[in-house]
């Protein structure tokens, strides 16, 4: 299958690799489609299945920085798209009206610095009925760099200290990285308007690592059943509840009440 052809061999990350699949299933469907983050660190490729693969999508994408790149990579391969420069906390400057049927952000939470905002934003443009799909670190994993110290992950500690240090001497938030937990952005969701329809912990550890680095021709099998075995893990509430340390993302199917 294209997805995992493609799709897998972009990504090294479980959760995201469910998002498509959900895209995947509607992508023939008329519908106004927005991604916020559209262009880091890659730009648009983790739409490139969808894309190539007769989407219907209304797409718009935003982004802080390397819109014109992915403009640059939209008009090569002949996807219609409109991206546009513009901050998450600015969304209801240029989509005026709750007008979207889907929203994807993937790995974007956890560089924001004002999630209620963020949150806010996004219940601004989604329509009533309207559906978002999220992922994002975990702040429950014990193998993320912020839950370590020195000694255990000396390189990643030190990314993290000169990371603080850019956001909160330099104001350079774009550098911001804070996992996210679940009972920290699940009352932002529901305040704003969202029901959580769906919840689920992806990229276990060490796999998320080995996937990252792995290029070899087997990767789309080796993903493929990787998720599928999260999945399996996901069906058990109790496993789930006494281990999310194990897990390194978290994903969210959200709908606009």
């Amino acid at each position: 299958m294209e997805l995992y052809e493609v799709g897998a061999q972009n990504q090294g990350n479980t959760a995201k690799l469910h998002i498509l699949e959900e895209l995947w299933k509607i992508k023939s469907k008329k519908l106004k489609v927005l991604d916020i983050g559209c262009a880091g660190p890659l730009p648009l490729q983790f739409w490139e299945p969808i894309f190539n693969n007769g989407m219907k999508f209304e797409f718009h994408g935003v982004d802080v920085a390397k819109v014109d790149e992915a403009e640059r990579i939209a008009k090569e391969k002949k996807w219609d798209v409109k991206l546009y420069t513009l901050s998450a906390y600015e969304l209801d400057k240029v989509f005026t009206e709750p007008s979207f049927d889907v929203v994807v952000s993937t790995q974007v939470l956890e560089h924001v610095t004002d999630r209620k905002k963020f949150v806010e934003q996004l219940a601004s443009v989604t329509k009533k009925g309207g559906v978002v799909y999220l992922s994002m670190d975990s702040g429950h994993a014990e193998h993320n760099h912020h839950n370590h110290g020195a000694f255990e992950d000396p390189i990643g500690f030190i990314k993290c200290i000169g990371k603080d240090i850019l956001v909160h001497f330099a104001g350079m938030h774009r550098y911001y990285d804070t996992p996210v937990k679940e009972g920290e952005i699940e009352p932002v969701f529901r305040d704003y308007g969202f029901e959580i329809e769906e919840k689920r912990f992806y990229n276990v550890h060490p796999l998320k690592r080995i996937s990252s680095d792995y290029k070899g021709e087997l990767k789309p099998l080796m993903m493929r059943n990787w998720k599928m075995y999260e999945d399996l893990l996901n069906e058990n509430k109790e496993f789930l509840d006494a281990n999310k340390h194990y897990f390194l993302a978290l994903y969210y199917k959200l709908k606009k009440l």
